[in-house]
């Protein structure tokens, strides 16, 4: 069938995916992984050539051609997730987390199938990844209490989570509204979630269990998530924990290589002009500690030696 369908170029990305799935999936839980990743940075080089030769050929084969670019944007985004992780191995990640059974769950309202654990910090399942903030980093697994893995940014779910859901779920009040939420057990989890998900079946059968509540219009939340992300890079721990990442060779290295692609580019040149993207922007110039930054760069070199701190005491270093 892929012979009469696909261009030669195109029958390689069959074989190139199936060697992902063992290198990414037998790799990516290893406890130890080299530096260097030829193989991995080999097999994202055919994924590149593979998707160029997908969009220049004639004809959508049926719709085949189009399923097969989607299939390989995704494998050349588990790639480098992958490559990330290597990278990331000596990034501390947080302790295991003792259960005495599997965790019981309850879904948050106005999210798109989050749910927290209520007897645990900063933990949450969602996507079928077991989701914890630690430390001012997110990390992810597969399992609620072993094989965290670093994720180096923050899961797109969770600026629609209210902060102040620990309380309305102590008082069983959601914004006014009585809020008899289900405790649902782990295994049922595990075989709903997805089919949940699929159908909407909090928002629209049970509105979240909250008594007549009216879903939030999308402009409000969207307003919502601006002002949690806002607030969220304010966190002390978390902006330690920026700087501390971003200050990592590999991670600059990456980055650079990264915006050096055309489609980032791109990508990038079409979200700055974004109104919304312009507002966040000219408010981050305005905060205090990135106007002193800026300042800072702007101080010829040498300048900094003739500012000494007061006091005799030793200047702070970073």
């Amino acid at each position: 069938m892929l012979a009469t369908v696909f261009s030669p170029s195109a029958k390689r990305l069959a074989v190139v995916l199936l060697i992902l799935s063992t290198v990414l999936f037998g790799g990516f839980w290893a406890s130890r992984v080299r530096a260097d990743q030829p193989h991995m940075e080999a097999a994202l080089d055919h994924l590149l050539a593979a998707k160029q030769e997908l969009e220049v050929a004639t004809a959508d084969k049926g719709g085949h051609r189009a399923e097969a670019i989607l299939l390989v944007n995704e494998a050349i985004d588990q790639v480098e997730r992958g490559i990330e992780y290597a990278r990331h191995v000596n990034i501390p990640l947080p302790p295991p987390i003792a259960f005495g059974a599997p965790p019981a769950v309850i879904v948050l309202p106005d999210t798109d199938d989050v749910y927290a654990v209520p007897d645990r910090e900063d933990m949450f399942f969602w996507d079928g990844w077991w989701w914890r903030h630690w430390e001012g980093g997110w990390y992810r697994s597969q399992y609620y209490d072993r094989g965290w893995g670093y994720y180096d940014r923050v899961p797109s779910f969770y600026f629609d989570v209210d902060p102040g859901w620990r309380r309305y779920y102590r008082d069983h009040d959601w914004h006014g509204h009585r809020w008899d939420y289900d405790r649902i057990p782990y295994d049922r989890l595990q075989q709903n979630w997805h089919s949940w998900h699929n159908d909407r079946h909090w928002e629209r059968q049970g509105t979240w269990g909250v008594h007549d509540y009216r879903p939030r219009p999308l402009p409000q939340r969207e307003e919502l998530r601006q002002q949690r992300e806002q607030e969220y890079h304010q966190r002390p721990e978390v902006q330690r924990h920026e700087r501390q990442y971003q200050q990592r060779p590999e991670v600059q290295q990456q980055q650079r290589q990264r915006e050096q692609r055309p489609e980032v580019q791109q990508q990038q040149r079409q979200r700055e002009q974004r109104p919304e993207v312009q507002q966040q922007q000219r408010q981050r110039e305005q905060r205090p500690e990135v106007q002193q930054q800026q300042r800072q760069r702007e101080r010829p070199q040498g300048s900094q030696s003739e500012e000494k701190p007061e006091g005799g005491q030793e200047e702070y270093r970073r």
